[in-house]
């Protein structure tokens, strides 16, 4: 998917994934927020949805490293996630 967003090309087929959240509605798998990171830095989520096909979707929503931090507050998040936030100083930012 690619999405343009304040001038700046978001494409979730070039970037690279740090890590996956899976998202649950009523016990029930229904989708993920991957986070990633294009070759020059700009960090996103890409939601996806896995409901029935007629309600299938997916999105990009642009990220500051700060919005980020805000965004993975309160979740759990692995050493190992938290690495891959490091390698790209995407927590150091915020």
């Amino acid at each position: 998917m690619i999405k343009v967003i304040n001038g700046k090309t978001y494409n979730s087929d070039t970037a690279t994934a740090l890590f996956d959240e899976s998202v649950y509605y009523n016990g029930n798998y229904s989708g993920s927020n991957l986070i990633m990171v294009t070759p020059k830095g700009a960090v996103f989520i890409y939601y996806s949805s896995t409901h029935l096909d007629i309600h299938r979707h997916a999105n990009i929503h642009a990220k500051t490293p700060a919005e980020l931090s805000e965004w993975l507050s309160g979740r759990e998040i692995t050493q190992t996630e938290i690495a891959a936030l490091a390698v790209y100083d995407i927590l150091d930012e915020a």
